[in-house]
């Protein structure tokens, strides 16, 4: 379980990595050109598809919905909201949606931590 500071600090990174894919959107079925995971304390890039996103995230949120911690950021929980609505709209409203587009690390995000919080 996280105490409330050490809480207070992984929302805070993830209201940073977050900060410009919520003002943007961005795409979610196509690979990005260079991969994220260098960048983990940076913001993630517009166009971060959110199988990338989750990957990174998925222990952070889920760590944060176990401990309960999450209920002092409720403007977070809901920019994560909008950004998988849109991004999972975006990939639902394409001409031909496969399956694949909701791999395990999105699966992993919905299940541990926007639905428990």
């Amino acid at each position: 379980s996280l105490s409330e500071s050490v809480g207070a600090d992984v929302c805070a990174w993830v209201a940073t990595m977050i900060k410009n894919v919520h003002n943007e959107g961005g795409n979610n079925g196509k690979p990005s050109r260079a991969s994220i995971l260098p960048l983990l304390n940076s913001p993630f890039p517009t166009e971060t598809p959110l199988s990338e996103m989750s990957s990174v995230l998925r222990g952070p949120l889920s760590t944060l919905a176990a401990s309960g911690v999450i209920r002092l950021a409720q403007p977070l929980y809901i920019k994560l909201c909008q950004i998988y609505n849109k991004k999972l709209t975006l990939a639902e409203n394409k001409v031909e949606v496969e399956l694949k587009c909701i791999d395990d690390n999105i699966m992993s995000v919905l299940s541990t931590f926007m639905v428990p919080s």
